[in-house]
């Protein structure tokens, strides 16, 4: 008898606590003002290759205005040619300065991409210093890109494809995206999360000719305007 009273009482409670959950209204989580959370996995998979989730993000913005050490290694069927030395990115003045040093020589060149010629070519003032001559040599002509222009818009105009997540010897991890610079040669732009560069590969189609390049010891800056000119006129 005992039992019989206590499974009813059991029963009993099991009915109202039924009744009372049933009568609250659901209520969704964005009437409650709060917006639902995707975990890290989930968060991750958006721009993970072969993942059901995958959606590309958009072409970010780039911090173009810089000055950076870089490593670049250039070769095709006929030469292979290694450089190290720095960079001023300047696209507000449509300019490129590299100084590098190839194979004992230290050259400085000014890419002009204000003059550039029908066929991609870029104005290019080479300044050559070498062990065994008392003076530089200067030479100016029309170069083949070894150094594209890095300019803020370029991914976003270029309608770049995300390439996903990669890891870079000096720089660490970042993510790539791949345009065709000036319609014509496949070039993939490497950033870190704040959107500034760190390397690219560049394939040149005419000369057949890979460029793998690297930064490092970046700095996010503008170079004075009198600065600027005594490089140039240097």
């Amino acid at each position: 008898m005992h039992f019989q009273n206590l499974l009813c009482i059991l029963i009993a409670h099991q009915v109202a606590v039924a009744t009372t959950t049933s009568a609250k209204p659901a209520t969704p989580s964005s009437a409650k003002g709060k917006v639902p959370k995707i975990d890290k996995c989930a968060s991750a998979a958006l721009t993970t290759e072969f993942s059901a989730g995958f959606k590309q993000p958009h072409p970010p913005v780039i911090q173009a205005e810089f000055t950076t050490s870089f490593v670049q290694h250039k070769w095709n069927q006929k030469m292979s040619s290694i450089s190290t030395g720095f960079i001023h990115n300047l696209p507000s003045k449509g300019l490129i300065l590299a100084d590098q040093v190839v194979d004992g020589m230290l050259t400085s060149s000014v890419f002009d991409y204000n003059n550039v010629t029908y066929d991609d070519n870029v104005d290019h003032t080479m300044t050559v210093f070498q062990n065994a001559s008392k003076s530089p040599v200067v030479w100016r002509g029309y170069d083949a890109v070894s150094f594209p222009i890095l300019t803020t818009q370029m991914l976003v105009n270029g309608d770049a494809v995300f390439i996903g997540q990669v890891t870079r010897d000096f720089s660490g991890r970042g993510v790539g995206w791949m345009i065709m610079d000036r319609g014509k040669n496949p070039l993939t732009v490497y950033l870190n999360p704040c959107n500034v560069a760190i390397g690219y590969d560049y394939f040149l189609r005419d000369e057949k000719t890979r460029v793998v390049t690297e930064f490092f010891n970046t700095n996010i800056t503008a170079v004075a305007q009198p600065k600027l000119e005594s490089i140039i006129h240097t």
